[in-house]
Formats: structure tokens, sequence, C-alpha cells
């Protein structure tokens, strides 16, 4: 879950997870993973093109 607050200049926003470590782990990583897909600038990535040998 998602805290917000305000620091006296902007919104911040503070993880408040809990339960053992890695529950807190798993539900981290799953967050960046939909923040990435998310994410408007992932149009922009390009695939990958392998090396010459």
């Amino acid at each position: 879950m998602r805290e917000l607050g305000w620091n006296g200049t902007a919104v911040t926003a503070t993880c408040r997870r809990t339960g053992p470590p890695g529950t807190r782990l798993v539900s981290l990583l799953a967050e960046a993973a939909a923040d990435l897909v998310t994410d408007p600038a992932v149009g922009r990535l390009k695939e990958a093109k392998p090396r010459p040998a």
C-alpha cells in the first residue's frame, strides 16, 4: 500500500508492507513490474538486436 504525505514542498509516497520478508519482497517486485508496464514511456523501448557472432 502506498501512503501519500506532504513534506512541505511536494507530495510523497511511502510504501507500507506487512508480513514476512519474502512476502514483502514479492509485493515490491510485483508493484515495480506493474509500474514498468503501465508507464507511458514503455512505448519508446526498442527490441534488442542480436550481436554478431
